[in-house]
C-alpha cells in the first residue's frame, strides 16, 4: 500500500504547524490539513473530552465523519488522545497512529536496526 495524500489531525498547534507537512512533501507525499471549523471542532474533541477520559460514540462518530469529508488515502492521528477513540477498523481509509509509529521507531534505533533512519535528540 502507497499512501500519498494524507489528513492530518491532532491539536489545533499540530495542525497548523508546518513539521508534518514539511517533512512528508519532501518524500513526495502531501498532507491536508482539515478546514478551520474542523480543526476547531477536532480541537474541542481532544481537549473538552478526550483529555479527560471522556470517549464518546459521538466524538467516535464526529471524527470519522469528518475523515470521511476529505479525499485521502489515508489519516494521520497526530495525538496521543486519538488512536483511543479511533481505531483502523473504525476508519474508511489507512490510520498512520504516530504514537505506536514513533515508538516503534524508538525500539528499532535501540535494537540497533536502522530501518527507520533516524537519530536521537
Amino acid at each position: 500500500m502507497h499512501l500519498k495524500k494524507l489528513l492530518l489531525t491532532g491539536i489545533r498547534y499540530t495542525m497548523q504547524a508546518d513539521f508534518y507537512p514539511k517533512v512528508f512533501q519532501e518524500h513526495g507525499l502531501e498532507v491536508i490539513v482539515p478546514s478551520a471549523p474542523h480543526q476547531a471542532e477536532i480541537d474541542a474533541i481532544i481537549f473538552g473530552e478526550l483529555v479527560i477520559n471522556n470517549f464518546t460514540a459521538a466524538a467516535k462518530r464526529r471524527m470519522l465523519e469528518m475523515i470521511a469529508a476529505y479525499d485521502v488515502d489515508g489519516v494521520i492521528l497526530g495525538c496521543t488522545e486519538l488512536p483511543l477513540l479511533i481505531t483502523p477498523a473504525d476508519c474508511p481509509v489507512p490510520v498512520l497512529d504516530t504514537l505506536t509509529l514513533h515508538a516503534e521507531a524508538a525500539l528499532d534505533y535501540a535494537l540497533g536496526d536502522d530501518t527507520w533512519n533516524v537519530e536521537p535528540i
